[in-house]
């Protein structure tokens, strides 16, 4: 997880309870425009997501295999995309993550003004993976093994980390805090106004 705690709030969101569902924008009902990518909503774009892993291992695979490759040696500056492969707009991404914490046959509430953490760059169009895998030979970990991980990781976190775990919780709506909180086994954090009151 990154330090931003959006997809540990988005865990916590799930088990807040049915009445407090993750919020996507609810979809329009205009038509694409002739230059859109086919089947894309502007309303809920491809999410492109990037596991900390990932970049582990192909930094790795730098150092170790790169230098064997004559397509990927041919310039001293690249760039190049990293990312799963599976590109998938935000409602569906919830559910996936809702299926990697046991929670089957839920989808998110979609409202005309969700509060929402993710994406953190608005993309029209998926990022295209094509030089990362036939230049640098490099596959990214499948999406639903990312999320299975991150949920197990997070569900074992709030034992190990409970002020994190606690601080990703207080970024859910009002409604959601207490009982997302409840489920993990986390206490309220305090305000900083109560703490100075107290001592």
């Amino acid at each position: 997880y990154d330090d931003t705690f959006r997809l540990w709030a988005y865990w916590h969101w799930w088990h807040s309870g049915p009445e407090n569902r993750p919020q996507v924008k609810k979809q329009t009902l205009k038509r694409s425009s002739p230059d859109s990518h086919p089947g894309a909503d502007p309303a809920d774009p491809p999410l492109a997501f990037v596991f900390s892993h990932d970049v582990a291992r192909f930094l790795v695979h730098l150092i170790t295999q790169v230098p064997d490759l004559p397509a990927a040696n041919q310039s001293h500056f690249d760039a190049v995309n990293l990312g799963c492969d599976l590109q998938i707009p935000m409602r569906n991404f919830l559910e996936l993550l809702a299926q990697a914490s046991g929670l089957h046959g839920v989808s998110p509430a979609c409202v005309e003004r969700p509060k929402g953490f993710l994406p953190s760059v608005d993309r029209p169009l998926p990022l295209d993976f094509k030089k990362l895998k036939e230049t640098y030979l490099f596959s990214a970990t499948p999406l639903e093994e990312v999320l299975k991980v991150c949920a197990d990781w997070f569900s074992d976190a709030c034992k190990h980390f409970p002020e994190e775990a606690a601080e990703a919780a207080m970024k859910l709506p009002p409604s959601a805090r207490a009982p997302a909180l409840a489920y993990a086994g986390l206490e309220m954090p305090q305000s900083p106004s109560s703490d100075s009151s107290s001592s």
